[in-house]
Protein backbone atom coordinates (compact mmCIF):
# COMPACT_ATOMS: atom_id res chain seq x y z
CA UNK A 1 0.00 0.00 0.00
CA UNK A 2 2.65 2.38 1.02
CA UNK A 3 3.49 2.67 -2.79
CA UNK A 4 0.30 3.15 -4.07
CA UNK A 5 -0.30 5.54 -1.73
CA UNK A 6 2.51 7.72 -2.86
CA UNK A 7 1.30 7.27 -6.69
CA UNK A 8 -2.13 8.04 -5.67
CA UNK A 9 -0.90 11.46 -4.37
CA UNK A 10 1.40 12.60 -7.22
CA UNK A 11 -1.34 11.64 -9.67
CA UNK A 12 -3.61 13.93 -7.33
CA UNK A 13 -0.84 16.86 -7.91
CA UNK A 14 0.46 16.30 -11.27
CA UNK A 15 -3.45 14.73 -12.72
CA UNK A 16 -1.57 12.99 -14.90
CA UNK A 17 -1.75 8.91 -15.34
CA UNK A 18 1.28 7.38 -13.74
CA UNK A 19 2.71 3.92 -13.85
CA UNK A 20 5.43 3.09 -11.73
CA UNK A 21 8.02 -0.06 -13.04
CA UNK A 22 10.66 -1.97 -10.67
CA UNK A 23 14.18 -2.76 -11.94
CA UNK A 24 13.35 -5.81 -13.65
CA UNK A 25 10.96 -4.05 -15.76
CA UNK A 26 7.82 -5.54 -13.81
CA UNK A 27 4.64 -3.42 -13.06
CA UNK A 28 4.16 -2.04 -9.17
CA UNK A 29 1.62 0.24 -9.30
CA UNK A 30 -0.21 2.93 -11.57
CA UNK A 31 -2.40 5.71 -10.64
CA UNK A 32 -6.56 4.88 -10.28
CA UNK A 33 -8.93 7.05 -11.76
CA UNK A 34 -12.03 7.62 -13.40
CA UNK A 35 -11.53 11.11 -15.22
CA UNK A 36 -8.26 10.56 -16.55
CA UNK A 37 -7.49 7.91 -19.08
CA UNK A 38 -4.19 6.19 -19.63
CA UNK A 39 -2.63 6.26 -22.78
CA UNK A 40 -1.88 2.93 -25.66
CA UNK A 41 1.44 2.15 -24.32
CA UNK A 42 0.59 2.39 -20.76
CA UNK A 43 -2.80 0.05 -20.90
CA UNK A 44 0.11 -2.46 -22.54
CA UNK A 45 2.03 -1.93 -19.53
CA UNK A 46 -1.48 -2.35 -16.95
CA UNK A 47 -2.34 -5.16 -18.81
CA UNK A 48 0.52 -7.35 -19.76
CA UNK A 49 2.08 -6.43 -15.82
CA UNK A 50 5.52 -5.04 -17.14
CA UNK A 51 7.15 -2.64 -19.58
CA UNK A 52 6.73 -3.39 -23.26
CA UNK A 53 9.87 -4.02 -25.22
CA UNK A 54 9.28 -0.58 -26.65
CA UNK A 55 9.49 0.35 -23.31
CA UNK A 56 12.33 -0.97 -22.50
CA UNK A 57 14.06 -0.17 -26.02
CA UNK A 58 13.39 3.34 -25.23
CA UNK A 59 15.10 3.49 -21.81
CA UNK A 60 18.23 1.77 -23.20
CA UNK A 61 18.44 4.58 -25.92
CA UNK A 62 17.74 7.26 -24.02
CA UNK A 63 19.92 5.89 -21.04
CA UNK A 64 17.36 7.23 -18.87
CA UNK A 65 18.81 5.00 -16.10
CA UNK A 66 22.04 7.01 -15.92
CA UNK A 67 20.33 10.45 -15.48
CA UNK A 68 19.00 11.96 -12.29
CA UNK A 69 16.88 14.45 -13.91
CA UNK A 70 13.40 13.47 -15.34
CA UNK A 71 13.97 12.24 -19.27
CA UNK A 72 11.59 13.44 -21.80
CA UNK A 73 10.58 10.21 -24.35
CA UNK A 74 9.30 11.55 -27.94
CA UNK A 75 6.45 9.57 -29.05
CA UNK A 76 6.42 7.69 -32.08
CA UNK A 77 4.75 9.39 -35.37
CA UNK A 78 4.27 12.71 -33.64
CA UNK A 79 2.45 11.54 -30.58
CA UNK A 80 2.67 12.22 -27.00
CA UNK A 81 6.03 11.55 -25.26
CA UNK A 82 6.55 10.51 -22.19
CA UNK A 83 8.55 11.69 -19.27
CA UNK A 84 10.35 9.18 -17.02
CA UNK A 85 12.09 9.57 -13.75
CA UNK A 86 14.79 6.75 -12.73
CA UNK A 87 13.72 6.01 -9.20
CA UNK A 88 17.19 5.07 -6.68
CA UNK A 89 18.07 4.23 -3.39
CA UNK A 90 18.71 6.80 -1.10
CA UNK A 91 22.03 5.04 -0.04
CA UNK A 92 23.98 3.18 -2.44
CA UNK A 93 22.13 5.06 -5.46
CA UNK A 94 21.54 2.05 -7.17
CA UNK A 95 18.08 1.67 -9.35
CA UNK A 96 14.91 0.71 -7.78
CA UNK A 97 12.62 1.49 -10.83
CA UNK A 98 11.16 3.67 -13.09
CA UNK A 99 8.52 6.41 -12.71
CA UNK A 100 7.04 7.64 -16.05
CA UNK A 101 4.22 9.85 -16.90
CA UNK A 102 2.57 11.12 -20.53
CA UNK A 103 4.73 14.55 -21.21
CA UNK A 104 1.77 17.22 -21.19
CA UNK A 105 4.05 20.26 -20.96
CA UNK A 106 6.05 22.66 -22.66
CA UNK A 107 9.90 23.02 -22.75
CA UNK A 108 9.88 23.21 -18.75
CA UNK A 109 8.22 21.29 -16.43
CA UNK A 110 7.00 24.13 -14.01
CA UNK A 111 8.47 24.81 -10.65
CA UNK A 112 6.07 22.95 -8.49
CA UNK A 113 5.12 20.06 -10.51
CA UNK A 114 8.97 19.33 -10.29
CA UNK A 115 9.25 19.77 -6.63
CA UNK A 116 6.41 17.11 -6.32
CA UNK A 117 8.28 14.79 -8.66
CA UNK A 118 11.33 15.24 -6.95
CA UNK A 119 9.84 14.51 -3.37
CA UNK A 120 7.58 11.81 -4.42
CA UNK A 121 10.55 9.50 -6.53
CA UNK A 122 12.77 9.70 -3.05
CA UNK A 123 9.68 7.80 -0.94
CA UNK A 124 9.23 5.64 -4.17
CA UNK A 125 12.59 4.97 -4.62
CA UNK A 126 12.84 3.75 -1.03
CA UNK A 127 9.95 1.92 -1.46
CA UNK A 128 10.84 0.21 -4.28
CA UNK A 129 13.54 -0.77 -2.23
CA UNK A 130 12.02 -2.19 0.60
CA UNK A 131 9.63 -3.88 -1.71
CA UNK A 132 12.41 -5.18 -4.01
CA UNK A 133 14.28 -6.99 -0.88
CA UNK A 134 10.98 -8.66 -0.01
CA UNK A 135 10.57 -10.60 -2.86
CA UNK A 136 14.08 -11.29 -2.67
CA UNK A 137 13.70 -12.40 0.26
CA UNK A 138 10.57 -14.77 -0.96
CA UNK A 139 12.36 -15.69 -3.89
CA UNK A 140 15.57 -16.65 -1.92
CA UNK A 141 13.56 -18.86 0.19
CA UNK A 142 11.83 -20.51 -2.92
CA UNK A 143 15.23 -21.11 -4.70
CA UNK A 144 16.99 -22.64 -1.40
CA UNK A 145 14.12 -25.20 -1.20
CA UNK A 146 14.27 -26.47 -4.72
CA UNK A 147 17.87 -26.50 -4.80
CA UNK A 148 17.48 -28.57 -1.63
CA UNK A 149 14.76 -31.26 -3.33
CA UNK A 150 17.14 -31.35 -6.42
CA UNK A 151 20.03 -32.05 -4.24
CA UNK A 152 21.04 -35.13 -2.68
CA UNK A 153 20.96 -34.55 0.99
CA UNK A 154 17.97 -36.63 2.06
CA UNK A 155 16.93 -34.26 5.02
CA UNK A 156 16.91 -31.39 3.06
CA UNK A 157 15.18 -33.03 0.57
CA UNK A 158 12.19 -34.20 2.82
CA UNK A 159 12.30 -30.79 4.57
CA UNK A 160 11.84 -29.37 0.82
CA UNK A 161 9.13 -31.38 -0.30
CA UNK A 162 7.67 -30.92 3.00
CA UNK A 163 7.89 -27.09 2.79
CA UNK A 164 6.75 -27.11 -0.77
CA UNK A 165 3.85 -29.03 -0.34
CA UNK A 166 2.57 -27.76 3.75
CA UNK A 167 3.06 -24.53 2.66
CA UNK A 168 0.87 -24.31 -0.20
CA UNK A 169 3.76 -22.92 -2.99
CA UNK A 170 2.39 -25.68 -5.64
CA UNK A 171 -1.17 -27.40 -6.18
CA UNK A 172 -1.36 -31.24 -4.99
CA UNK A 173 -1.48 -33.09 -8.09
CA UNK A 174 -1.16 -37.08 -8.92
CA UNK A 175 1.84 -36.07 -11.17
CA UNK A 176 4.32 -33.42 -11.81
CA UNK A 177 6.89 -32.74 -13.83
CA UNK A 178 9.86 -30.54 -14.58
CA UNK A 179 10.12 -27.83 -17.42
CA UNK A 180 14.13 -25.94 -18.02
CA UNK A 181 13.96 -22.68 -19.43
CA UNK A 182 17.64 -21.92 -21.38
CA UNK A 183 18.28 -19.21 -23.71
CA UNK A 184 19.80 -19.78 -27.35
CA UNK A 185 23.33 -17.76 -26.86
CA UNK A 186 23.13 -17.48 -30.64
CA UNK A 187 20.13 -15.18 -30.53
CA UNK A 188 20.75 -13.17 -26.88
CA UNK A 189 20.37 -10.29 -26.74
CA UNK A 190 22.91 -8.25 -26.00
CA UNK A 191 21.32 -5.22 -24.21
CA UNK A 192 19.85 -7.64 -20.94
CA UNK A 193 21.37 -10.68 -19.13
CA UNK A 194 20.37 -14.00 -19.71
CA UNK A 195 19.27 -13.98 -16.36
CA UNK A 196 16.63 -11.07 -16.49
CA UNK A 197 15.63 -12.94 -19.60
CA UNK A 198 15.14 -16.15 -17.46
CA UNK A 199 13.72 -14.31 -14.30
CA UNK A 200 10.86 -12.17 -17.20
CA UNK A 201 9.55 -15.92 -18.05
CA UNK A 202 9.77 -17.43 -15.44
CA UNK A 203 7.25 -14.51 -14.18
CA UNK A 204 5.00 -14.76 -16.57
CA UNK A 205 4.95 -18.67 -16.12
CA UNK A 206 4.38 -19.24 -12.92
CA UNK A 207 4.35 -15.48 -11.30
CA UNK A 208 4.86 -15.31 -7.54
CA UNK A 209 1.50 -15.44 -5.34
CA UNK A 210 0.08 -18.41 -7.48
CA UNK A 211 0.32 -22.32 -6.58
CA UNK A 212 -0.35 -23.34 -10.11
CA UNK A 213 3.15 -23.80 -11.15
CA UNK A 214 6.59 -22.78 -9.02
CA UNK A 215 9.67 -21.79 -10.85
CA UNK A 216 12.79 -20.38 -10.16
CA UNK A 217 16.08 -19.03 -11.86
CA UNK A 218 19.26 -21.14 -11.15
CA UNK A 219 22.29 -19.92 -12.78
CA UNK A 220 21.76 -19.72 -16.62
CA UNK A 221 18.79 -21.64 -16.33
CA UNK A 222 15.24 -21.54 -15.21
CA UNK A 223 13.39 -24.30 -13.67
CA UNK A 224 9.61 -24.74 -13.32
CA UNK A 225 7.39 -27.59 -11.33
CA UNK A 226 4.10 -27.96 -13.00
CA UNK A 227 1.87 -30.30 -11.44
CA UNK A 228 0.75 -32.40 -14.58
CA UNK A 229 1.85 -34.04 -17.67
CA UNK A 230 3.11 -31.35 -20.52
CA UNK A 231 3.86 -32.79 -24.48
CA UNK A 232 5.95 -30.30 -27.39
CA UNK A 233 2.42 -28.46 -27.88
CA UNK A 234 2.69 -27.61 -24.24
CA UNK A 235 6.12 -26.13 -24.13
CA UNK A 236 5.52 -24.57 -27.49
CA UNK A 237 2.62 -22.80 -25.63
CA UNK A 238 4.43 -22.25 -22.88
CA UNK A 239 7.50 -20.73 -25.17
CA UNK A 240 4.73 -18.38 -26.79
CA UNK A 241 3.96 -17.31 -23.19
CA UNK A 242 7.02 -15.89 -22.08
CA UNK A 243 7.25 -13.44 -24.94
CA UNK A 244 10.65 -14.09 -25.63
CA UNK A 245 12.05 -15.42 -28.71
CA UNK A 246 15.49 -16.58 -27.61
CA UNK A 247 14.19 -19.01 -24.61
CA UNK A 248 14.28 -22.27 -25.35
CA UNK A 249 12.10 -24.97 -23.22
CA UNK A 250 12.27 -28.74 -22.24
CA UNK A 251 9.99 -31.34 -20.16
CA UNK A 252 10.57 -34.08 -17.96
CA UNK A 253 8.60 -37.20 -17.91
CA UNK A 254 6.03 -36.98 -15.33
CA UNK A 255 6.55 -38.47 -12.10
CA UNK A 256 4.15 -39.30 -9.23
CA UNK A 257 4.67 -37.26 -6.37
CA UNK A 258 7.30 -34.33 -5.22
CA UNK A 259 9.62 -36.36 -3.48
CA UNK A 260 10.27 -38.14 -7.32
CA UNK A 261 10.84 -34.47 -8.74
CA UNK A 262 15.06 -35.36 -9.49
CA UNK A 263 14.21 -37.80 -12.27
CA UNK A 264 11.85 -35.36 -14.20
CA UNK A 265 14.50 -32.49 -13.67
CA UNK A 266 17.50 -35.25 -15.23
CA UNK A 267 15.43 -35.95 -18.00
CA UNK A 268 14.23 -32.25 -18.61
CA UNK A 269 18.07 -31.30 -18.91
CA UNK A 270 19.32 -34.33 -21.09
CA UNK A 271 15.49 -33.15 -23.33
CA UNK A 272 17.37 -29.42 -23.10
CA UNK A 273 20.35 -30.65 -24.71
CA UNK A 274 18.23 -31.36 -28.00
CA UNK A 275 17.70 -28.02 -28.64
CA UNK A 276 21.08 -26.22 -28.15
CA UNK A 277 22.38 -29.23 -30.13
CA UNK A 278 19.71 -29.82 -32.87
CA UNK A 279 18.01 -27.16 -33.77
CA UNK A 280 17.38 -27.95 -37.17
CA UNK A 281 15.48 -31.72 -35.18
CA UNK A 282 13.69 -29.96 -32.39
CA UNK A 283 12.84 -26.11 -32.63
CA UNK A 284 12.77 -24.24 -29.29
CA UNK A 285 11.14 -27.13 -27.27
CA UNK A 286 11.91 -30.84 -26.48
CA UNK A 287 9.70 -33.16 -24.56
CA UNK A 288 11.60 -36.17 -22.66
CA UNK A 289 9.03 -38.39 -24.29
CA UNK A 290 9.68 -37.53 -27.61
CA UNK A 291 13.23 -37.74 -27.72
CA UNK A 292 13.97 -41.96 -28.91
CA UNK A 293 17.49 -43.21 -29.12
CA UNK A 294 18.56 -39.11 -27.99
CA UNK A 295 17.61 -39.82 -24.50
CA UNK A 296 20.91 -41.97 -24.68
CA UNK A 297 23.02 -40.28 -26.97
CA UNK A 298 22.65 -36.42 -25.44
CA UNK A 299 23.99 -37.75 -22.33
CA UNK A 300 27.61 -38.18 -24.17
CA UNK A 301 29.98 -35.73 -23.35
CA UNK A 302 29.90 -33.91 -26.63
CA UNK A 303 32.03 -31.04 -25.07
CA UNK A 304 35.06 -32.99 -24.89
CA UNK A 305 34.62 -35.01 -28.27
CA UNK A 306 35.66 -34.05 -31.37
CA UNK A 307 35.81 -35.51 -35.19
CA UNK A 308 39.04 -37.98 -34.34
CA UNK A 309 36.71 -39.88 -32.49
CA UNK A 310 34.72 -40.90 -35.01
CA UNK A 311 35.98 -43.99 -37.70
CA UNK A 312 38.42 -43.23 -40.05
CA UNK A 313 35.66 -43.69 -42.78
CA UNK A 314 33.28 -41.64 -41.46
CA UNK A 315 36.20 -38.60 -41.25
CA UNK A 316 36.88 -39.10 -44.75
CA UNK A 317 32.72 -39.14 -45.48
CA UNK A 318 32.63 -35.76 -43.55
CA UNK A 319 35.51 -34.35 -45.72
CA UNK A 320 34.54 -34.72 -49.02
CA UNK A 321 34.16 -32.05 -51.55
CA UNK A 322 29.87 -32.57 -51.68
CA UNK A 323 29.82 -34.56 -48.28
CA UNK A 324 26.48 -32.56 -47.29
CA UNK A 325 24.60 -33.90 -50.77
CA UNK A 326 26.09 -37.64 -49.97
CA UNK A 327 25.41 -37.28 -46.17
CA UNK A 328 21.64 -36.31 -46.76
CA UNK A 329 21.10 -39.65 -49.08
CA UNK A 330 23.13 -41.80 -46.50
CA UNK A 331 21.06 -40.35 -44.03
CA UNK A 332 17.74 -41.02 -45.58
CA UNK A 333 18.15 -44.25 -46.99
CA UNK A 334 19.69 -45.04 -43.47
CA UNK A 335 16.62 -43.87 -41.79
CA UNK A 336 14.41 -45.90 -44.14
CA UNK A 337 16.12 -49.60 -43.40
CA UNK A 338 18.16 -49.77 -46.62
CA UNK A 339 15.11 -49.68 -48.64
CA UNK A 340 16.88 -47.62 -51.93
CA UNK A 341 12.46 -46.89 -53.67
CA UNK A 342 11.63 -45.28 -50.52
CA UNK A 343 14.18 -42.98 -49.74
CA UNK A 344 14.84 -41.78 -53.52
CA UNK A 345 11.02 -41.25 -53.25
CA UNK A 346 11.81 -39.13 -50.19
CA UNK A 347 15.02 -37.53 -51.61
CA UNK A 348 12.86 -36.46 -54.89
CA UNK A 349 16.12 -38.46 -56.44
CA UNK A 350 16.19 -41.14 -59.41
CA UNK A 351 16.97 -44.09 -58.07
CA UNK A 352 20.06 -44.40 -60.16
CA UNK A 353 21.71 -41.10 -58.75
CA UNK A 354 20.68 -42.61 -55.22
CA UNK A 355 22.99 -45.78 -55.73
CA UNK A 356 25.69 -43.14 -57.47
CA UNK A 357 25.62 -41.24 -54.03
CA UNK A 358 25.93 -44.80 -52.07
CA UNK A 359 28.33 -45.99 -54.40
CA UNK A 360 30.64 -42.84 -53.40
CA UNK A 361 29.77 -42.81 -50.15
CA UNK A 362 30.89 -46.47 -49.87
CA UNK A 363 34.20 -45.65 -52.10
CA UNK A 364 34.63 -43.38 -49.38
CA UNK A 365 34.27 -45.68 -45.95
CA UNK A 366 35.23 -48.32 -46.84
CA UNK A 367 31.87 -49.20 -45.68
CA UNK A 368 29.40 -52.30 -47.05
CA UNK A 369 25.88 -50.51 -46.90
CA UNK A 370 24.74 -54.22 -47.47
CA UNK A 371 25.14 -55.22 -44.12
CA UNK A 372 22.64 -54.66 -41.63
CA UNK A 373 24.90 -54.07 -38.58
CA UNK A 374 27.05 -51.27 -40.44
CA UNK A 375 24.08 -49.61 -41.25
CA UNK A 376 22.60 -49.58 -37.37
CA UNK A 377 26.06 -48.39 -36.65
CA UNK A 378 26.48 -46.27 -39.53
CA UNK A 379 23.51 -44.43 -38.67
CA UNK A 380 24.56 -43.87 -34.95
CA UNK A 381 27.41 -43.17 -35.62
CA UNK A 382 25.76 -39.74 -37.96
CA UNK A 383 23.60 -39.47 -35.20
CA UNK A 384 26.22 -38.43 -33.32
CA UNK A 385 28.51 -36.77 -35.69
CA UNK A 386 25.17 -34.47 -35.76
CA UNK A 387 24.63 -33.55 -32.17
CA UNK A 388 28.59 -32.73 -31.99
CA UNK A 389 27.99 -30.15 -34.56
CA UNK A 390 29.94 -31.73 -37.29
CA UNK A 391 27.03 -31.85 -40.12
CA UNK A 392 26.09 -28.64 -39.44
CA UNK A 393 30.02 -27.69 -40.11
CA UNK A 394 30.09 -29.76 -43.64
CA UNK A 395 27.17 -27.58 -44.32
CA UNK A 396 28.29 -24.53 -43.35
Amino acid sequence: MYVDEIVQDLFAELRAPLIVLDADMELVAHSVHQDVEHDAAQVAMIVSRRGTTGAIESLERYRVKYSTDPVRIPGKDGGRGHIVVTLRSSGSGSVTGYLSFPDQYGDDLPGATLSAITLASKRLGEGLREKSRDRRRGREHVRQLVEGMLGRDPHLHEYAVREITSGRLLLPASQYCVVLLGMRSSQADGSTSPQLNLLHAVSRIAPPGTARCLGVVLGHEALIIIPRALDTADLAALIAECGADTVIAASGGTVGSLAEIRRSHRQARIALQGTLRDPARYGDCAAWEDLGDDRILLQLPFDEMCQEDLSEGLRRLLGARNAPMLIEALRVYLSTGGNAVEASRRLHLHRSTLYYRLDRVTALTGLDLGDGDVRRELQLALRAAALMGLSRKVAA
